[in-house]
């Protein structure tokens, strides 16, 4: 019989199936979860939310100027430095975690190890590149949908330089890692040899049996010529391993395993084996520890605008990446003591101890109390009975009377409200005498108030800034660095100890950025951070701050009146109850606290400041403001007197929730709770806009309703504005003033107003 007849014998294939793919790599993930969820946050926060885009756009328009004034490079730069510091906490997390979590070297076959340190490999590289990527997909799409925006060619410039310069971030991070070059400076320089890991480190963390595990060592008994406890160190032994010599023999060694017909020696892996892959963890552990104490408690509001919103972002993700890569490391190093889980109890420990994020106090005893409503309203009209400037009527005996409600919306309703105000007042100077009232929620409250903060600076001062101009300049202001910097950082810490730090209350922190927007604009006198009982005079409007009470679910208010003639008022009426001075950025905030963003306000209330109660966002309750000021007007009897009223709506958007609500079509036992409760407050504003018109008609006075007519993408919700958008908003207030009537539909809504006739 030829050879060629003879019967060829079948290979052992191992069958490597796609399931078997897929489990090899969901287990590699299962240790990352953490660094896969902050991967997930960024893409979302970078190419998903318009805020971060906008963000983004103000970075580049800070480029574009410094091209003329080489200043505003800071958010850049700090990006840029932040960027690599991701990127390289984010591959040394990755791999060092599967480093400890992969012990498949031990049991499974060879293909899959090979095929599980392919995907380890991807990962990592994927982790390092990530952050970068991320970013230059984000600078497109900002340049992308705001192109057509941009003033100037010096934008679009700064974009593509912004671009550029990240990609030399991606070359510079390739050729170190994936080039060797981290590789041959630790060769070449002494004491840089930690930088990567030793060859003998490398062959170990390389095997996926789990760098804190034992490392089992079996012998057969045939062959076998090993005495004592101990192996033979650096050599090969006969079943092809060699044993690094810090390994540690254990003393029972070695077990006998008659039924197999083995010795097995186990040895324990020192952690001073791992010196190099140790000594990286600890200088970045130190470093991350360095960043999260300085911008916890150190940095200035006014500092944390020099870094910028978005490199706060990426340097918080690179630091807790790392934190927690550390508190993983010590759990599995120890596991008498869980630290992970102790942080836990921690956290639900001080979360019930904690007092919260008490409002802030100033020194200052309260001046004097407030004028009944009515009695400011009666010396309000009377001084106002002095200007002739505006007389309606055929016998001139009727005096207009502006009513202000300002929805709730962050920057967007809020300088919505105040430019609009503010060219107004430009250009019909006696408009602002007849401003009686000012309602607002939530960035509408912020609106309104600063600009009463305008017009208080504007009395007692020699201030000659137009409020236009100013008030642009405010809103210019990145107010959501400092807020973030907390966040991220402060807040953190707050959260595992039962006391509050002031130092690292994010809403504390969004108080001080407003004051540094209204010094920045005016250096006589900083009305905001001064106290709110500047507001309280007769000839100034009546200011209705409108927050919400948590425990019992009223609309309460904080006014420079006293509301007593209002419903509920004993409860209602927190500068009464309270009695305590607040500064003005205080008073504002207590409407402006939606959380997670901003942490509601614990106020203590009685002698003994024994009872304690929060307060969220206004908006939570009725977000429109009206139906505070209905009530004023209600109180105020205006049919009574001499006065046409007329009430200025400022809206966040154009939609109408009645008509644009769609029905529950998924997950309706959850989504009916979820929806009910949080559109509860829609349905209320909506009421409130609509008893607020018939009311009007009873007593012949004139509604108007201005809406904020740019979408979000154009004008985000956010607290930080880019020029761009407020450029746009200034141009649409400027059509909505000026432009002819009949041009645009808000212009003929402008022209009810008595300035106009």
């Amino acid at each position: 019989m030829s050879s060629s007849s003879k019967p060829v014998p079948k290979k052992n294939v191992f069958a490597y199936t796609i399931p078997m793919k897929v489990r090899d790599v969901l287990a590699v993930l299962r240790g990352l979860w953490l660094l896969l969820l902050f991967d997930l946050l960024a893409i979302f926060a970078f190419l998903k939310a318009s805020q971060g885009t906008d963000v983004l756009v103000s970075i580049a328009e800070d480029l574009a100027y410094s091209f003329k004034h080489l200043t505003s490079w800071g958010p850049l730069f700090w990006l840029l430095v932040t960027l690599i510091f991701w990127s390289i906490a984010a591959e040394f997390c990755s791999r060092f975690i599967i480093y400890l979590t992969d012990n498949s070297g031990r049991s499974l076959a060879p293909q899959r190890v090979e095929f599980r340190k392919n995907i380890q490999k991807y990962i990592s590289r994927f982790s390092l590149f990530l952050p970068m990527v991320l970013m230059i997909l984000a600078f497109l799409k900002a340049l992308s949908s705001n192109s057509k925006d941009f003033n100037t060619a010096e934008i679009k410039v700064a974009f593509i330089i912004i671009i550029v310069l990240i990609l030399f971030e991606i070359f510079i991070v390739y050729k170190l890692y994936i080039g060797n070059g981290i590789v041959n400076l630790s060769r070449k320089y002494k004491r840089f040899q930690w930088l990567a890991i030793s060859p003998e480190e490398n062959i170990w963390v390389r095997k996926l049996y789990g760098i804190l595990n034992d490392v089992r060592v079996d012998m057969p008994f045939a062959g076998t010529n090993y005495t004592g406890n101990d192996l033979p160190r650096n050599e090969i032994l006969i079943n092809g391993m060699i044993l690094p010599a810090k390994f540690v023999s254990y003393a029972n060694n070695p077990i006998i395993d008659e039924k197999a017909n083995l010795k097995i020696w186990m040895f324990k892996i020192p952690p001073s084996f791992y010196s190099c892959l140790l000594r990286q963890l600890k200088v970045l552990a130190i470093i991350a520890a360095i960043i999260i104490i300085c911008f916890a408690f150190l940095v200035s509001a006014k500092g944390y605008m020099v870094f910028g919103a978005t490199a706060m972002i990426c340097m918080a993700f690179a630091c807790w990446q790392i934190i927690y890569t550390v508190l993983y490391f010590f759990d599995k190093v120890q596991t008498r003591f869980p630290i992970r889980f102790f942080l836990l109890v921690m956290f639900l420990i001080t979360s019930f101890y904690n007092r919260d994020h008490p409002v802030r106090i100033l020194k200052e005893a309260n001046g004097t109390p407030p004028l009944p409503l009515n009695q400011h309203f009666d010396k309000w009209l009377n001084h106002l009975k002095e200007d002739t400037t505006y007389r309606l009527g055929a016998n001139k005996d009727t005096l207009p009377v502006v009513f202000i409600a300002s929805e709730g919306g962050a920057l967007r309703t809020g300088a919505f409200a105040a430019m609009m105000l503010a060219k107004l007042g430009d250009n019909f100077p006696s408009f602002n005498k007849y401003i009686y009232c000012y309602s607002g929620v939530s960035g509408g409250a912020l609106g309104v108030n600063f600009y009463n903060a305008l017009r208080i600076n504007k009395l007692t001062t020699a201030d000659t800034i137009s409020y236009s101009s100013a008030t642009e300049s405010f809103f210019k202001t990145d107010f959501l660095a400092a807020v973030t910097g907390k966040l991220v950082f402060g807040e953190i810490i707050n959260y595992f100890i039962p006391w509050h730090i002031q130092r690292l209350d994010r809403a504390i922190a969004l108080e001080k950025a407003w004051e540094y927007g209204f010094e920045k604009i005016n250096t006589n006198k900083n009305i905001l951070a001064g106290s709110f009982n500047q507001a309280i005079d007769s000839i100034l409007p009546a200011v209705f701050i409108n927050t919400t009470e948590v425990e019992t679910g009223l609309q309460c208010m904080w006014s420079n009146v006293n509301i007593n003639g209002l419903p509920l008022s004993s409860r209602t009426n927190l500068y009464n109850r309270a009695n305590q001075n607040l500064a003005y950025s205080t008073a504002i905030n207590l409407s402006t606290r939606f959380p997670l963003i901003s942490p509601g306000a614990a106020i203590f209330f009685g002698n003994t400041h024994q009872q304690r109660f929060h307060f969220v966002d206004g908006g939570y309750y009725e977000n429109a403001g009206s139906e505070t000021l209905l009530e004023v007007m209600k109180n105020l009897q205006l049919n009574n007197q001499p006065v046409k009223p007329y009430v200025i709506q400022f809206n966040f958007g154009t939609e109408d929730s009645i008509i644009s609500a769609r029905s529950v079509k998924s997950f309706s036992e959850i989504m009916e709770v979820i929806g009910g409760i949080y559109n509860t407050r829609s349905g209320r504003s909506n009421m409130a806009r609509y008893n607020m018109q018939q009311y009007l008609k009873t007593i012949h006075g004139e509604y108007i309703n201005l809406n904020l007519k740019l979408s979000t993408r154009k004008i985000p919700l956010n607290w930080i504005l880019s020029n761009t958008a407020v450029n746009r908003l200034s141009d649409l207030i400027e059509k909505m003033v000026y432009k002819k009537e009949g041009e645009i539909a808000d212009k003929r809504e402008l022209q009810k107003l008595f300035i106009y006739k």
